[in-house]
């Protein structure tokens, strides 16, 4: 899977590797102007966020935050709805640290998000390894998590 949504200044891309969907923000720009940001997101967490899309556009709720922390590092991903005077629209952004990329979306390309969130979560769910060997360790932060690693589909 691989989407990008484009706004004037912004964007982000949607990708699926390693049983992940990666959201990759980044700014528009010369020089010092031009920003990118990556988050990962698992299966679990990228349905979540299509069903939050929904919930945002069909009810009066204004927004959605999905907080991850690593190694003291807070990076936060935004689902929002703005209105202001009389124009509104949507926004997917992402801030860590000082920096903040926010993508603003019509209507229609903030349901196409959200469907997009929702296939990308399903072909990373039936995503299988890379290797048919023991998973490694992997560091996620301050914590260590070892799984075996199976390649047989039930």
């Amino acid at each position: 899977m691989y989407q990008t949504f484009y706004a004037k200044n912004s964007g982000v891309e949607v990708t699926n590797n390693n049983k992940k969907v990666w959201l990759r923000f980044f700014t528009f720009g010369e020089g010092n102007g031009k920003k990118e940001k990556k988050f990962a997101l698992t299966a679990s967490e990228a349905f979540h966020l299509s069903l939050a899309v929904l919930q945002i556009v069909k009810t009066d709720k204004k927004n959605f935050k999905l907080i991850h922390k690593y190694n003291e590092k807070t990076t936060t991903l935004t689902l929002e709805k703005w209105v202001k005077d009389e124009k509104s629209g949507f926004g997917v952004v992402i801030q860590g640290g000082e920096d903040k990329i926010n993508v603003p979306l019509n209507q229609v390309d903030f349901l196409f998000f959200g469907k997009v969130m929702e296939v990308s979560a399903i072909d990373a769910a039936k995503e299988k390894p890379k290797t048919k060997k023991k998973a490694e360790p992997e560091t996620e932060g301050e914590k260590v998590v070892a799984e075996e690693v199976s390649t047989d589909i039930i």
